[in-house]
């Protein structure tokens, strides 16, 4: 069932500070300029959800996802993931 109005679930963080990065950091592994020592501010934000439990059977959950960091001279990340899952009865 596609979710409706996914704006409601988009939760964005207070500004915070993330840092000193170390040499060989991940931004570095994907080209962006950010040296060992590097400090920076930022927020956190996106959608998030929490399922009901699901009932026996099989489900398929399905998302995407996109970050596009070209401003700072960097990648665009792209997640497109399914999960195909099966609930099976367990022990209370």
């Amino acid at each position: 069932v596609p979710l409706k109005n996914l704006s409601a679930y988009r939760v964005e963080s207070a500004l915070f500070t993330f840092g000193p990065l170390p040499d060989n950091n991940v931004l570095q592994f994907f080209g962006v300029n950010a040296p060992a020592g590097t400090v920076s501010a930022s927020v956190s934000d996106g959608v998030h959800l929490m399922l009901a439990p699901l009932s026996r059977g099989d489900h398929t959950l399905h998302f995407h996802g996109a970050l596009d960091l070209s401003s700072i001279g960097g990648p665009t990340f792209v997640q497109d993931i399914t999960y195909h899952l099966t609930v099976v009865p367990g022990r209370n």
